[in-house]
């Protein structure tokens, strides 16, 4: 049956809610201690509340009132501040733009605000390039504007901007924290979707926590509500692929793959990684085929070499692991296919995955290089299954276990703990069925 991607997400999300699914989200759930969520109050002055007439008589008549499109703009001075901008529609003050002229250090603007910023963490805002323009306290709805980097002291705040608390800067934070804490994470995602239920973005990235956890159903249903709100975003389709993959699903994974990747023509580093989870699903399928398999692997590494130059930071950086796990993929391919000297090509293909694990900008990317050691340890052993009587394989489980306990190690996040544990304990199986296979 050739269904748009889209439809099966349909289908799977009715057949879900009707067998009477968590939820997704538990308001019981949430943390109790979280900072409160309201937009700054600036002289008495609050976004999205204070009406025309309070304006009128907490800050009297301003100096200059002109009309922008459909809003009425009032310009302010307050000594030292000379240009404080208001925005008003419908009556009711929309936001208000501070000045500063000349620019002032980011951590004094942050003091003389400490009242109204202290609860909440701020989040940085990068361009599409990685620059640093800006930074957000998503709590109370307050963006400090950075002049261009040219002070050896840190960032120059020109701009102060307070606007009514919104969905956005949450989403930014979480996945800012995502792959580092994402049990904090997901309370912020949880709170964006408590201001705004049609964020998208937030849906999906609950999803990637639920497969984390193992709740595979609560994942296809966030990331099937992503879609429903997104359906063009070729990233939400993986991770509903990869939540079929978690349920062995695996033949509508594989349909639902090669239907991704016929609307992935504008984003080439999605497509590469749809090509790299196929090219798994054609070793690992009902009815396997390695050399189908290793020609998936093959497409997806040359779309990724393509890209590793990109200017945008997270095409190039996704494009990079891809090729990482495309190595090692291909690997995996060759151990199980029917090749000619492939105990000399596996390791070739493990070792060129290491050597691109060691890319300085990968290395600097813990979400991606914190793992590489175990993947690398996990690959090696998995490979062995399909050549059970040719090495002692003592030495590649106890790599698995060792670099599986640095994973664990290395982070007090119970979810990532948790998933580190379970990938550790999956790999492990390797060597338990090649013991099996020499009794």
């Amino acid at each position: 049956m050739n269904r748009p991607p889209h439809i099966l997400v349909s289908f799977v999300l009715a057949v879900l809610l009707a067998c009477g699914s968590m939820p997704l989200c538990n308001s019981q759930d949430f943390e109790p201690n979280r900072p409160a969520v309201e937009t700054a109050v600036i002289e008495g002055v609050s976004p999205g509340t204070t009406t025309v007439e309070e304006l009128n008589q907490l800050w009297g008549e301003p100096r200059l009132e002109g009309i922008r499109d459909d809003e009425i703009v009032r310009l302010y001075s307050m000594e030292p501040l000379n240009h404080i901008e208001v925005t008003l529609r419908s009556g009711i003050v929309r936001s208000i733009v501070i000045e500063l002229n000349p620019p002032f250090p980011e951590e004094d603007v942050r003091a003389s605000l400490h009242s109204e910023l202290a609860q909440s963490k701020p989040i940085l805002i990068p361009d599409e390039t990685g620059t640093i323009t800006g930074e957000i306290f998503p709590e109370r709805g307050v963006l400090f504007v950075f002049a261009p980097q040219t002070s050896p002291q840190g960032f120059l705040v020109e701009r102060i901007a307070v606007e009514p608390v919104s969905a956005d800067p949450f989403v930014l934070r979480a996945e800012a924290i995502l792959y580092d804490r994402p049990t904090e994470a997901k309370l912020d995602l949880r709170d964006a979707i408590r201001i705004s239920s049609n964020n998208a973005k937030a849906h999906w990235l609950l999803a990637q926590i639920a497969l984390w956890e193992g709740h595979v159903e609560s994942a296809l249903l966030s990331v099937g509500r992503a879609i429903q709100l997104d359906e063009h975003r070729p990233a939400y389709h993986l991770t509903f692929a990869q939540a079929l993959i978690q349920m062995n699903r695996i033949e509508e994974a594989k349909q639902y793959l090669q239907e991704t990747i016929g609307i992935c023509d504008r984003f080439p580093h999605e497509k590469a990684r749809a090509l790299l989870m196929l090219g798994e699903l054609n070793r690992t399928g009902r009815n396997p085929d390695t050399t189908l398999s290793f020609e998936n692997h093959k497409e997806a590494r040359e779309l990724a070499t393509a890209l590793i130059n990109h200017s945008n930071p997270t095409i190039s950086l996704t494009a990079k692991d891809v090729l990482v796990e495309a190595h090692l993929a291909t690997a995996k391919a060759v151990a199980w296919g029917d090749w000619t000297g492939k105990e000399d090509a596996i390791p070739k293909w493990i070792d060129r995955a290491k050597g691109l694990a060691s890319d300085p900008e990968l290395a600097a990317a813990r979400r991606y290089s914190r793992e590489y050691p175990f993947k690398i340890a996990a690959c090696a052993l998995a490979t062995l299954v399909a050549l059970p009587e040719k090495l002692n394989i003592d030495f590649y489980a106890e790599d698995v276990i060792d670099a599986g306990n640095a994973l664990i190690n290395s982070t007090t996040d119970p979810i990532l703990r948790a998933k580190h544990f379970s990938d550790t304990s999956n790999s492990n199986y390797d060597a338990v069925q090649i013991f099996q296979f020499r009794q």
